[in-house]
């Protein structure tokens, strides 16, 4: 067993969290597997160290609450917006709508599939102007 495997799974998951640059390996060993804990995926993706190249796979292969943490980020690539647009879940959507860093695409795109609750959260975003 490699160091990693014996630690307990409290502290792989205040590892993953905690994070910082050098953590990167950390994370995708914990996290990047689809199968790997929830709580290991959610934290890598809520962590601003979290490498791109992670924050995609989660977007395109895991579950909503990593997708919902990755929203999260503070470190969100740009090019992630649209595809967390028209996510399928709604309230992914809906967090998305309230980031002050949205692309005008992106807002455009969460205005004609968002559904009432995204358009009151683009309402009460204060980087955001909606006619009407």
């Amino acid at each position: 067993l490699s160091v990693i495997d014996r630690l307990e799974c409290g502290e792989k998951r205040r590892a993953v969290e905690r994070g910082g640059e050098e953590c990167a390996f950390l994370m995708r060993y914990l996290a990047r597997d689809k199968n790997a804990l929830l709580a290991y995926r959610v934290g890598a993706a809520n962590n601003p160290c979290c490498p791109e190249d992670l924050l995609r796979v989660f977007v395109r292969r895991h579950q909503a609450p990593v997708r919902s943490a990755v929203v999260s980020n503070p470190r969100l690539p740009a090019d992630l917006q649209e595809p967390l647009a028209v996510d399928r879940v709604e309230s992914i959507r809906f967090l998305l709508a309230y980031r002050t860093d949205l692309l005008p695409k992106t807002v455009q795109t969460l205005l004609d599939t968002g559904g009432p609750w995204v358009r009151e959260a683009l309402d009460e975003n204060p980087t955001i102007s909606l006619a009407g």
